[in-house]
């Protein structure tokens, strides 16, 4: 059955109090139907200044199910809305507890709006909430979504004013506070024992002592960053489930006292976090499989407390001061994935780059490679993901290249490269995909550019 827009608006004009009296029923009892999940549709639409929304805007003489963002699914043999996908869409104002009335909503996104409140109860099948990236001040009543799973409300100017008990949110698995304004750990956090990703970047707090997050048992993810840490705390070892740590934007510069608490670690975060070299301390961090040190001073070598981390598969070195591809990197023999974008790295492709044959992706965008790229590139027999765009690399495209048969991603834009292109390289399967063109000025000569 299609539900036109016709239907609604005369239901709207014909029983309007009826509709939005509807609270004489208890909130509990009210389970709701497509026309009044449709009419509150009419409803938000209106009440966020619908007609100047940036995308998703709707039609609102077009059928439901063909509003932008709108999923619609069949719920006990009837069809409901079970989803609002209205991230970055231009919402504006705010949503009240008329959105209440969709009952059987699931999944809520609206990120990257102008909502300056969000006040709504009754969504209890609601499991994600995404209201990151908004005006809100305050935000009331998420206790009274008892199936939500993931909260995001960061970036908005909460002041900490979250009103509501965390700890009735019982099956809540990811929570993002990042920079809301949190003096402290909101009461009831501590008791959300299915909780396994928690994000308190950016907000000036203490968590240099236990908390209470230290209760947390199921955590796998921890996001401390910009917290003006000095140290590791302590407390963080003890988490016996916790793979990964976001420490972005903190000062680190004293080794963790009980270092042999974090081997579990597999990823840690340390991006933007004035380092002018990678700290051996890392070093005890033997089960690390990812390191981000992106957007540091970085440069010279790699320390040799480093080249333990035999499990470590993905360096990120993007945005740092790299003259030159780290002395030793190729030590590293379980590395699959290097970024070293964005840094100062001059001269040819060294032959340490190329002796690293169990890479998949390797990211050189944005230096200052010269010479050409050497045949010995061939023997990168693993890699999918070849990035040397905006350099200043010269000559041809080696034939050897032809050998990297599960190359997917090959850009060489902006060098200063020319053909022929050979023609074991040209048949490829794979060469309709790669980005080569255009070479800088002056350059792409002999068939490499049309």
């Amino acid at each position: 059955m299609k539900h036109f827009f016709g239907f609604i608006l005369s239901a709207v004009l014909l029983m309007p109090i009826t509709f939005l009296n509807s609270c004489d029923e208890k909130e509990d009892d009210f389970k709701g139907t497509f026309e009044t999940d449709s009419l509150t549709l009419v409803n938000l639409y209106y009440a966020t200044d619908g007609e100047n929304w940036r995308s998703n805007r709707w039609q609102l003489d077009r059928p439901v199910a063909a509003w932008g963002g709108v999923q619609i699914a069949d719920v006990n043999g009837a069809p409901r809305v079970i989803g609002l996908s209205l991230s970055g869409s231009g919402l504006k104002g705010g949503i009240d507890n008329e959105l209440g009335k969709l009952t059987e909503l699931k999944r809520l996104f609206l990120s990257v709006n102008e909502l300056e409140y969000f006040d709504v109860s009754g969504l209890r099948q609601l499991e994600i909430l995404e209201l990151s990236n908004n005006r809100l001040s305050s935000i009331y009543g998420f206790d009274k979504f008892p199936s939500l799973k993931t909260l995001s409300v960061g970036n908005n100017p909460l002041d900490g004013a979250l009103y509501f008990d965390f700890g009735k949110l019982t099956k809540l698995e990811s929570l993002n506070l990042s920079n809301t304004g949190l003096t402290e750990i909101p009461g009831g956090i501590s008791e959300l024992s299915n909780l396994k990703y928690l994000i308190l970047s950016d907000n000036p707090l203490r968590v240099d002592t236990p908390n209470g997050i230290e209760n947390l048992t199921q955590l796998a993810g921890l996001g401390l960053g910009y917290l003006q840490l000095q140290y590791i705390p302590e407390w963080i070892g003890d988490l016996p489930n916790l793979k990964e740590i976001t420490l972005s934007g903190n000062s680190i510069s004293e080794t963790p006292s009980h270092p042999e608490k974090f081997t579990k670690i597999e990823s840690l975060v340390l991006s933007s976090s004035n380092l002018n070299a990678i700290p051996a301390w890392i070093g005890a961090f033997t089960g690390l499989k990812n390191l981000n040190l992106s957007y540091n001073q970085l440069n010279g070598n790699i320390p040799d407390e480093v080249f333990v981390l035999k499990q470590l598969e993905t360096l990120n070195l993007n945005y740092n001061q790299f003259t030159a591809v780290p002395a030793g990197i190729d030590q590293l023999t379980g590395l699959k994935n290097l970024h070293l974008n964005n840094n100062q790295i001059s001269g040819a492709i060294p032959d340490r780059i190329l002796n690293m044959t169990q890479l998949v992706t390797l990211m050189l965008i944005n230096n200052q490679l010269s010479g050409t790229i050497p045949s010995g590139i061939g023997n990168l027999t693993q890699i999918k993901t070849l990035q040397l765009t905006n350099n200043q690399l010269t000559g041809t495209i080696p034939a050897e290249l032809s050998r990297l048969t599960q190359l997917n991603y090959l850009h060489l834009y902006n060098n200063r490269l020319t053909g022929p292109v050979p023609d074991a390289v040209k048949n490829m399967t794979q060469w309709a995909n790669f980005g080569i063109c255009p070479q800088q000025s002056g350059y792409g000569a002999n068939g490499l550019c049309p």
